[in-house]
């Protein structure tokens, strides 16, 4: 887990401090994002914890799109909802310039729908 000082890209998966290369920051968005597709709120707390998901989503800035795109693609409440507390971004647009509400609705998600229009307004 990791304080809000520090840039993820200075921990590995384990958390141990280290000078890694981009692969193990991008290791790290694909376990997040796996997590995320799988509704894995367990695993999701675990590779997040404490840290707030702006600050994640700097450090994968460079992705065509969030975790929050995938569990929303998939209607996964649980971890959208997860997701979102953790302050990832409802707003960001990827790389079709759709929000996770977008891409929710396109698959008729509508608990996660809803969801995401209260979340949005907050």
């Amino acid at each position: 887990k990791w304080d809000d000082e520090t840039p993820l890209s200075s921990f590995n998966i384990l958390g141990e401090e280290y000078k890694p290369e981009r692969k193990m920051v991008d290791d790290l968005f694909d376990a997040i994002d796996n997590a995320a597709r799988f509704n894995d709120t367990r695993r999701l707390d675990e590779l997040i914890g404490d840290t707030k998901g702006e600050k994640i989503e700097r450090e994968f800035s460079t992705k065509p799109w969030s975790p929050l795109h995938s569990a929303a693609a998939y209607g996964h409440f649980p971890a959208v909802k997860f997701l979102a507390e953790k302050r990832f971004s409802v707003c960001r647009k990827n790389y079709l310039n759709e929000t996770p509400l977008d891409v929710a609705a396109q698959g008729k998600h509508h608990r996660v729908v809803e969801y995401l229009k209260e979340a949005e307004k907050r």
